[in-house]
């Protein structure tokens, strides 16, 4: 896949120093040139200033907003006429302590600590019952971490403005809480992925 990349996309995934970053950005890079050639785009991929992935339409072509997450072994990508922002977290990558460190921090809403804390142990057998389980407070966490993560791709804000001022556990209570934005939210296999959608106003 590496060799098939464009040049700006092999430079970036030179960078990376850890094997597993750099398997995670060929294959990222790969899935979403693949899909731009095979839908006939030939426009160029550009970064925003906070880093964000864009394209930069040819004339004549619709606007296309793309988001790409990785979570290592998974990759996702989403592709959009309207702003994106795509989000996946593999279970079993964040260590307990992790996710209690950061609870403790501004970045939750006391409604979101709840939900995390209050959540039992009751575990989620894998898809292919050789995985160590996942904790419900585990999953809850990453419900509500790649939600917010979605939202801060989808309206280019950097995540510490997303973090706080989005609040799942309100949401959760009221669908309609924030109406621009269009979320969907699964599970897939040993996963989490969340996508949002800047709608027109």
């Amino acid at each position: 896949m590496y060799v098939t990349l464009s040049d700006e996309r092999r430079a970036y995934v030179d960078q990376a120093k850890i094997e597993k970053t750099r398997a995670e950005r060929i294959a990222a890079g790969f899935l979403v040139e693949d899909w731009l050639h095979k839908n006939g785009y030939g426009g160029k991929i550009y970064r925003s200033k906070i880093g964000k992935p864009l394209y930069l339409k040819t004339a004549g072509e619709v606007p296309l907003f793309f988001s790409v997450s990785h979570s290592y072994p998974y990759v996702a990508a989403a592709f959009s006429d309207l702003p994106v922002g795509i989000d996946v977290e593999a279970f079993g990558q964040r260590k307990t302590s992790y996710i209690d460190n950061l609870m403790g921090s501004r970045f939750f809403t006391s409604g979101e600590k709840q939900l995390i804390c209050g959540a039992a142990a009751k575990q989620m057998p894998s898809a292919q019952g050789s995985v160590p389980t996942v904790s419900e407070k585990e999953r809850m966490f990453f419900l509500i971490w790649t939600f917010k993560e979605a939202i801060c791709k989808a309206l280019e804000l950097p995540l510490d403005e997303v973090l706080s001022a989005y609040d799942y556990a309100a949401y959760m209570g009221n669908k309609n809480l924030y109406p621009r934005l269009a979320f969907r939210q699964w599970e897939e296999e040993m996963c989490v992925v969340t996508t949002c959608i800047k709608e027109e106003e």
